[in-house]
């Protein structure tokens, strides 16, 4: 299910970091935080979605690539380019999230992110601002 976003860049980008965070801990740890039926829907298709994702070589497959971009707390980021279209699609995040398993030589799945290009984000400012003046 695609979901067209509308948010201000203000909020994607400012808390981009607690976002990828949060998702994760819901995402691995099955934490609840009391979301919404349509929250619990969506985080299951994208856990549905990307546990083939667990085997990175099937994320190489699928056209996810090594951007050379480790964060503390989120890990290597591997990016499909290819889905950066300003959509949400719980099943098809454009990130996945990987992060050295302790004492062995292999990465393991961590987390997904969902990113907006920039003129999608100058699109949505504009958005934002006619519907907040009426």
């Amino acid at each position: 299910m695609k979901t067209r976003l509308h948010c201000t860049p203000v909020l994607t980008f400012a808390a981009f970091g607690f976002l990828a965070w949060w998702v994760t801990s819901v995402i691995a740890m099955g934490i609840d935080h009391g979301l919404t039926p349509a929250t619990q829907r969506e985080l299951a298709a994208a856990r549905a979605a990307t546990a083939k994702y667990h085997d990175l070589a099937q994320a190489e497959a699928d056209g996810y690539v090594n951007v050379a971009l480790y964060l503390p707390e989120e890990g290597f980021h591997w990016v499909n380019t290819s889905l950066i279209d300003g959509d949400f699609d719980p099943a098809h995040p454009e990130a996945l999230l990987y992060a050295p398993v302790p004492g062995e030589n292999r990465l393991q799945l961590v987390g997904v992110e969902y990113l907006v290009p920039l003129d999608a984000t100058h699109r949505l400012h504009r958005y934002s601002r006619s519907m907040a003046s009426g």
